[in-house]
């Protein structure tokens, strides 16, 4: 029997592409069964991505794309699956019916995506009263901006993650940009309030709904911007390595052709044990 703090319960997850998906990884890596609702006409992004494999892959043959995208399956690893066509009523049945069996429902859809397929809360309660569903739009269920259809790069430039990443003296990193912390950050919310949701229905006996907007979440890396910037009015800037704590702090050109060295010093005495290393030069008592 496992002893993983939520293997007594099951999710349904109707998440696609990475930040709903890893979201219920979390919740599977913690015990809990999560059963992954996909659609054999509408694949998952991410299984449509390119295989990360060889030439000499299985004597060349790299075999169908969507079995082969190795982030589909990190974030997806530790769940059972079943192909439901949600655009029917007979997919949405077979939904339900499941949803009946379940403690809780995640879905990174655009807002009113549920309500739509007759998936959204109100509808859930009537098969599951103590049903918990987490919903993880873009930029909120609600507001002027709730159908904008976004995804991590439009995210991080909306929040202003993208104001203080890269380094001042060059062009911004426009691959750095495109990773997707967005996606991390929420899914990483979204699983606490998953789990902050259970503990709340085993105390009172209620679910309920929990929005997770990703923008939200986002921002929420941004703490030290906003407060700096309220508290002196100096906009933040790209730091690159720089701390603003620590120093020195960077990666270091030595002597040779690219040649580096990564130094990074948190208080006075990894100082003095940086200067002995160095043969304590004089300029080190400056």
């Amino acid at each position: 029997m496992s002893t993983l703090p939520l293997s007594r319960y099951r999710v349904v997850d109707l998440g696609s592409a990475w930040a709903g998906p890893q979201a219920t990884q979390l919740l599977a890596d913690m015990g809990a069964e999560v059963i992954k609702v996909e659609s054999r006409a509408r694949l998952d992004g991410l299984r449509l991505g390119r295989p990360l494999v060889g030439e000499d892959f299985a004597g060349g043959d790299q075999g169908l794309w969507p079995e082969l995208q190795p982030v589909f399956h990190s974030l997806n690893r530790n769940k059972l699956s079943v192909t439901l066509n949600l655009k029917t009523e007979e997919g949405v049945a077979l939904a339900k019916e499941l949803v009946a069996r379940s403690d809780v429902v995640l879905s990174n859809y655009s807002p009113g995506v549920l309500s739509r397929m007759g998936l959204d809360y109100e509808s859930l309660r009537l098969v599951s009263p103590d049903i918990i569903l987490v919903s993880m739009p873009s930029v909120g269920e609600t507001g002027p901006l709730r159908d904008i259809l976004a995804y991590a790069p439009i995210i991080q430039a909306l929040s202003g993650l993208m104001s203080v990443v890269g380094y001042q003296e060059d062009e911004p990193l426009v691959g750095e940009l495109q990773s997707p912390w967005s996606d991390a950050v929420s899914s990483v919310h979204a699983a606490l309030a998953a789990v902050a949701a259970l503990r709340h229905r085993s105390r009172t006996g209620q679910g309920q709904m929990v929005e997770v907007a990703q923008l939200e979440a986002t921002t929420s890396m941004l703490g030290e911007a906003i407060l700096g910037y309220q508290m002196t009015g100096r906009v933040a800037l790209p730091q690159g390595n720089r701390d603003p704590g620590w120093a020195p702090h960077n990666n270091y050109p030595c002597a040779g052709e690219d040649k580096w060295v990564a130094i990074a010093v948190a208080n006075q005495q990894e100082w003095r044990a940086f200067c002995h290393a160095m043969g304590d030069p004089d300029w080190t008592v400056d």
